[in-house]
């Protein structure tokens, strides 16, 4: 007898295994997604720094409420902060 003779056929799932593996599929990409999209919200940012000035090179150090614009004027900068 050949071994091929020995193989029974494939076999479809019932029904109701196919679709609660869907269930469970979806139900793992839908956590990891959400886990994508939150983790972006989860880590919120510090204070800004503090008495910045420009030691070496120029430009301008501007803060407007939770901004802090840097404007170098020369290709390279050094800033000294008092508080990072």
């Amino acid at each position: 007898m050949s071994p091929a003779a020995t193989l029974t056929p494939l076999r479809r799932a019932p029904e109701s295994c196919r679709s609660s593996r869907n269930r469970k599929l979806s139900l793992v990409i839908t956590l990891a997604l959400t886990g994508l999209f939150s983790a972006q919200q989860a880590f919120a940012a510090g204070p800004l720094p503090q008495g910045g000035r420009f030691v070496g090179g120029a430009g301008s150090i501007a803060q407007s409420g939770a901004n802090l614009n840097i404007t170098q004027t020369r290709p390279r900068a050094i800033i000294e902060w008092d508080s990072f």
